[in-house]
């Protein structure tokens, strides 16, 4: 009996111990870097209105950076206490499984050797016993036995799905913990990318007030030209066809052709916004060796080429330079809040031809300035194709 009950209370413990975990260990650390989290969109925001000057463009990407690097502070810790949670629960487990196999074969023995009892020919109980009162004992000491033995199986079975449960727990956190590890990298991606949007606005404007206006505005035009340029018509164009030639006129990258892709299908074309829905071009364009300008994609000096592209769409341009790339560039602080390049430029001035990259619906805008000008192909699989800067 001492035994049995030494088994029950280590289960309760046992039990007891498998639900805790270090879920709010440091909380009060993670508030506060959600707190400054929350601060800083809010400065944000409110720096937003003030970006117009070169001080307040500069005061916004702080902000920005910092905003980047308390989300990088906050995830570190939460990978932090993820980890933990991990050993402990893992610990546990082992512990438990071996602790269920070992009492389960203990209990295993107890239970058939008081069911041989149980069956044994009472006249052996009444054979060796002293009296009718130890016969008594005799009988009841094995009903108490199996009782309890009862009851202790009940308890494990309760233990063992609880057991099965944490494992599956144990296997939710860890796909946290991989979540939360991408979810890192491109935080750090995205502060390093900050970080030299910054040191790009800096260089290129060279603390000069007039300039930063000047890019900015022509920026601006860029938006406002595809945003009001107006639709003049429409055909079927096939894969390779000319749709347009590259315009002369461009902004901080010179003269060269905007090309866009985004998930967009024909029947959304009057809902078209240039800041949605865009996907990175040197994915769905065929493998080519391509040539870069110097900072054409981050900060890298010089120009060079190498081979990109990840899918099977024509380039729209034969032989094209690169002079910016899709994503964070250091261009791309042009943008505003966006911060954000939607395409690829690039240039020929050898062959100016423009050409659809799949077969397609064209649609054809024409701007006030060459700026707006330009050609929208949809294309079956979903997606919109966008030349922007036509002659």
């Amino acid at each position: 009996m001492a035994v049995l009950k030494k088994l029950a209370i280590w289960f309760y413990v046992a039990t007891f111990l498998l639900t805790l975990t270090v879920r709010g260990v440091r909380a009060d650390l993670l508030s506060d870097l959600q707190d400054k989290i929350n601060k800083l969109q809010e400065q944000i925001t409110a720096a937003h209105e003030k970006q117009l000057t070169l001080a307040g463009q500069i005061s916004y990407m702080d902000n920005q950076i910092s905003l980047t690097a308390t989300k990088i502070s906050l995830t570190e810790e939460k990978l932090s206490r993820v980890g933990k949670n991990i050993e402990i629960v893992a610990e546990k487990i082992a512990s438990l499984g071996e602790a269920l196999e070992k009492t389960s074969e203990i209990l295993a023995n107890r239970i058939g050797w008081t069911y041989k009892q149980g069956r044994a020919d009472p006249l052996i109980n009444l054979v060796f016993a002293r009296n009718m009162g130890d016969l008594v004992s005799r009988i009841t000491y094995l009903q108490v036995v199996a009782r309890h033995d009862r009851d202790l199986l009940e308890k494990m079975t309760i233990t063992r799905q609880t057991y099965s449960s944490q494992k599956d727990e144990l296997t939710n956190i860890k796909k946290q913990q991989e979540e939360l590890r991408v979810q890192l990298k491109n935080y750090q991606a995205t502060l390093n990318s900050q970080k030299k949007s910054k040191q790009a606005l800096l260089d290129t404007t060279k603390n000069d007030e007039r300039r930063y206006r000047t890019l900015l505005s022509q920026a601006q035009a860029e938006l406002d030209g595809l945003r009001l340029s107006t639709f003049t018509g429409k055909r079927h164009v096939g894969r390779g066809e000319v749709i347009g030639l590259m315009g002369s006129t461009g902004f901080s990258t010179g003269p060269h052709l905007h090309f866009g892709v985004y998930s967009l299908s024909e029947n959304e074309s009057d809902s078209f916004n240039y800041f949605e829905r865009s996907v990175n071009p040197i994915e769905v364009l065929s493998s080519k060796s391509i040539g870069f300008e110097a900072r054409a994609c981050d900060d890298t000096p010089s120009s060079t080429t190498k081979t990109v592209g990840g899918g099977g769409l024509e380039w729209p341009m034969k032989d094209p330079r690169v002079t910016q790339c899709y994503g964070h560039t250091p261009w791309s602080w042009m943008y505003g809040a966006v911060n954000f390049h939607h395409g690829l430029d690039f240039y020929n001035f050898e062959d100016l031809s423009v050409r659809s990259v799949e077969e397609g619906e064209a649609y054809f805008y024409r701007g006030s300035s060459s700026f707006g000008n330009n050609v929208r192909v949809f294309h079956k699989n979903g997606k919109m194709t966008l030349y922007l800067h036509l002659q």
